[in-house]
């Protein structure tokens, strides 16, 4: 609860509102994608939000993220999770949480989403011509992580 985060929180309510997670393949990639996103567009919208506030993280949970990111990608390729969808097993990488099982307890709850967003992030670098709105009724995740050309 912090007043800072109000106009984050109020878009992201009206995102999720307006694009309403495609849930047909609903596995923590998907997950990901969606929530990476979302915060995506509300960073468009708002770009002068600080980071930590768009996401609820510490400076130090933060920059856990930003140093940590190639060996999370890693872990969840290598672990075979990304196309996981037993819902306990997305919910500790996906949900509000005092950190990221299997990550460290350094990390964030919800750092497999912050990787999301870093997908969408390479997907704007990489497809500059693609619309904020286009990007946001995109409800293939799978299409959107392979125009991304990720590589952390």
């Amino acid at each position: 609860m912090h007043p800072g985060k109000i106009p984050s929180d109020a878009f992201y309510g009206w995102m999720v509102a307006e694009f309403p997670y495609n849930n047909e393949k609903d596995n923590l990639l998907s997950q990901m994608i969606y929530k990476g996103r979302t915060m995506y567009g509300i960073k468009q919208l708002l770009p002068e939000i600080n980071d930590t506030l768009l996401w609820g993280f510490s400076s130090d949970q933060l920059q856990f993220c930003i140093d940590n990111e190639k060996g999370m990608w890693e872990y969840l390729v290598e672990n075979k999770l990304l196309f996981e969808t037993e819902k306990f097993k997305v919910i500790q990488y996906a949900n509000p949480a005092p950190f990221t099982k299997d990550f460290s307890q350094e990390s964030p709850g919800r750092a497999a989403l912050w990787l999301g967003y870093r997908i969408i992030e390479s997907l704007a670098k990489h497809n500059r011509e693609l619309m904020l709105q286009e990007l946001m009724e995109e409800s293939n995740y799978q299409r959107l992580l392979n125009l991304s050309r990720y590589n952390p």
